[in-house]
């Protein structure tokens, strides 16, 4: 009986602390940030089980500068939005992308940063990016991204294969099992190409720009939330924070 009034305590104290409209928060209210910890060099873990990478930066300058206490939580990629809408966590920084559909069932916060998708094959293999090029050929992209949205709407007469995890994806690229791979580009030039399994591998095609950038999610009625974000998103970009994080991990890219 006593841990039943204990865990409806603290239940009752998280609904206060991060209830709708936003952030009436308790001071020490601790916000709980899920990541998938899977997609380097934006989030990965480390051999100590710690999750790091530009997200975990520029998500904890973020909260940092809003005054906003929070931990991190690792969710598969699958997981992310069915966690948060299930109240697993409290918002999700893991390189997800601004799309129409999503928005149906959660909010974002301004884009914290921008990408773009490109193809990856066998070097010499593929020149084009074309649909009519890479009609009957094996395309491969991690399932619920944006690249696999893209494959399925653009190429119907390919052959579309999805994956649980970039990993995955990658290993059958370079086992020969599919064609082409289509992904973002940054975690592709640093996280695959510049490696000893990328090497004779290419990217093929030009840079494809989709949606509206990357946010931080949170779930539908944190108005208060998502205006703190912004509002720190915009000082971290303005004081040379967001800055220095891109040269870090991406020397020769844009990601404003």
């Amino acid at each position: 009986m006593l841990s039943r009034l204990v865990l409806g305590v603290a239940l009752a104290a998280s609904l206060f602390a991060f209830g709708a409209g936003g952030p009436a928060r308790a001071d020490d209210a601790v916000l709980k940030v899920a990541t998938e910890g899977a997609f380097e060099p934006f989030n990965y873990t480390d051999k100590d089980g710690k999750v790091e990478g530009f997200d975990i930066d520029l998500t904890d300058a973020i909260l940092d500068k809003a005054g906003i206490k929070h931990e991190w939580i690792r969710q598969d990629w699958d997981g992310l939005i069915p966690g948060l809408l299930a109240g697993k966590f409290d918002a999700i920084s893991a390189s997800v992308s601004i799309t129409d559909e999503r928005r149906k069932k959660v909010d974002f916060s301004d884009p914290i940063y921008r990408t773009s998708i490109r193809f990856v094959a066998p070097n010499g293999t593929l020149t084009s990016e074309k649909p009519e090029d890479l009609a009957g050929k094996k395309l491969g992209a991690q399932r619920a991204t944006i690249a696999a949205s893209y494959l399925k709407d653009h190429y119907p007469n390919s052959d579309i294969q999805l994956y649980d995890t970039q990993d995955a994806l990658r290993l059958d690229l370079t086992a020969g099992r599919i064609d082409a791979l289509l992904a973002d580009q940054v975690a592709v030039s640093r996280g695959f190409l510049n490696k000893p399994e990328g090497a004779g591998f290419a990217f093929f095609g030009e840079p494809i720009k989709v949606g509206e950038g990357i946010a931080i999610v949170v779930p539908k009625g944190k108005d208060d939330l998502r205006k703190k974000l912004n509002a720190a998103n915009a000082e971290v970009r303005q004081d040379g924070t967001f800055q220095k994080l891109s040269d870090k991990y991406f020397p020769g890219f844009d990601l404003r």
